[in-house]
């Protein structure tokens, strides 16, 4: 027979709840355990006992003639609120109800006898309803106050643990002198953190051609020299004498230069010597209409003077258009900031330029945060980015010179395709990637980046020596200074 919860009323501490059958009369015949244990089995049971909380009689939940389930025992041990009532009690509670209503029917019908009666058995039933109530409290008192006796006892543990009033003191007094010992000095100069300089950069280009033994006897001599000089780096190219010096700032570097040229003298060397500066930033802007600059002539068959003119002219009209529309940069073109247009390209379909435009730091970072971005010319808006150009050699696709000056003019040429020995333009596998082969990276002295030559062409975005080109120029470009030129 199923077991059945049902809740009969609640008091000021949960739900009353009772354990009822579907035939209540079969379980009236279940009986509590007695000091010589359960009369049902003999037995004197230690666990699968119950308890009502009302009569407080224990009884043993195998032997009731509808056993209770030992989950509920379980859930009733974690859970106040639910009770469990022996049948007695709950027949003693339906006939206090029947009760209750039969005085509550016969007080408005019956003699005064029959009223007394029933006045005398609705006291009883408030008399039970009490001792039920203050039963129930008295078993919930119970078992909360199991749970907080707990709960101190885990509190109690964990204070224990914590360090006393007088190992906080020791320590709090160690901090006091830790700090005193580290108390500056009265009127000490305060000291700052020194900044460190950028290395400043000195060129060296011969004036007339060297050989590459007369180069080193001045690299060596150079470098004897600089012996009690701090220097960054110093290269020099025996193909074509070029001499490359890195101090680590303004004061080394005022140094280095005068024993430098005591260097020169001393070899009878003729160079002329450069001290680099930072570039200014340039921007790529493309699909720039054409018909901004649509009116002007095309005069490509005209002379070599007739062509600069011309492009002279479009780049006027181009940064003319830029001055007038970008209001984020106005106050600065006003103040003499730098904007000049160094490239100009037409695509192939004719329709629209792409743009090289030189601009001061200021101008470059009001177009980004002012403009976001973006910079107006004719009547569109345009995107851009950061323009590192720099030379690249199609007869030896080398970084760093153009064709016209290869040193290797006389040598056969390198393939920008598959880095074999013929013109890119002859090269048979321009479409196959599995030929692919950089000859740059392909004569590398790193493994990593020769292993990798096979994965791009030369100068290619993806390729490890343009990335290093274009950190170079990232690092040798102004981007925030306020320099106007």
């Amino acid at each position: 027979m199923l077991l059945q919860l049902n809740i009969k009323g609640s008091t000021s501490r949960g739900k009353l709840i009772k354990v009822l059958t579907k035939d209540i009369s079969v379980a009236s015949n279940d009986k509590p355990l007695l000091l010589s244990g359960c009369p049902s089995c003999q037995e004197t049971p230690e666990t699968n006992v119950i308890e009502c909380p009302i009569c407080k009689d224990k009884y043993h939940t195998l032997c009731l003639t509808n056993p209770i389930p030992a989950d509920l025992l379980t859930y009733q041990s974690t859970n106040p609120s639910l009770w469990w009532f022996c049948p007695a009690c709950i027949v003693k509670s339906q006939e206090a109800a029947l009760a209750n209503e039969k005085v509550a029917d016969n007080l408005s019908h019956g003699s005064d006898a029959e009223v007394k009666h029933y006045q005398d058995l609705d006291c009883k039933l408030n008399d039970f309803k009490t001792q039920l109530l203050n039963s129930v409290n008295t078993s919930f008192d119970q078992k909360l106050k199991a749970v907080n006796d707990k709960l101190d006892s885990k509190l109690n543990s964990l204070f224990d643990k914590l360090p006393d009033q007088e190992a906080i003191s020791n320590l709090s007094e160690k901090v006091t002198n830790a700090s005193t010992l580290q108390k500056p000095v009265e009127n000490a100069a305060p000291t700052f953190p020194t900044v460190q300089e950028k290395p400043t950069v000195m060129i060296l280009t011969p004036s007339n051609t060297s050989s590459p033994s007369k180069v080193k006897s001045f690299a060596k001599k150079l470098s004897d020299n600089l012996k009690d000089v701090p220097v960054a780096f110093l290269k020099v190219n025996e193909d074509n004498g070029k001499v490359v010096a890195g101090f680590p700032n303004l004061a080394e570097k005022e140094k280095g230069e005068k024993l430098i040229k005591d260097a020169i003298q001393a070899t009878n060397s003729n160079y002329a010597i450069k001290t680099t500066e930072k570039m200014l930033p340039k921007l790529t802007i493309w699909n720039v209409p054409i018909d901004i600059v649509d009116d002007i002539p095309n005069n490509s068959n005209n002379s070599h003077s007739e062509k600069q003119a011309t492009r002279d002219l479009i780049k006027e009209r181009i940064v003319d258009s830029i001055k007038r529309k970008n209001h984020a940069i106005k106050h600065l073109v006003d103040d003499g900031h730098t904007v000049e247009v160094v490239y100009v390209e037409h695509t192939n379909d004719n329709t629209s330029l792409t743009l090289g435009v030189k601009v001061s730091p200021a101008i470059r970072l009001a177009l980004i945060n002012g403009q976001s971005g973006r910079i107006y010319i004719g009547d569109r808006a345009h995107q851009f980015s950061d323009r590192y150009h720099f030379k690249v050699c199609y007869h030896c696709q080398s970084i760093g010179h153009v064709s016209a000056d290869c040193p290797r003019k006389h040598q056969p040429p390198v393939c920008f395709y598959c880095g074999e020995s013929h013109k890119s333009k002859e090269c048979t596998d321009k479409h196959n990637l599995s030929k692919r082969n950089c000859a740059n990276c392909s004569k590398s002295q790193v493994p990593r980046i020769a292993r990798e030559s096979h994965t791009h062409n030369a100068a290619s975005p993806n390729c490890p020596i343009t990335i290093k080109e274009i950190k170079r120029l990232e690092n040798n470009t102004d981007l925030t200074s306020k320099n106007l030129k």
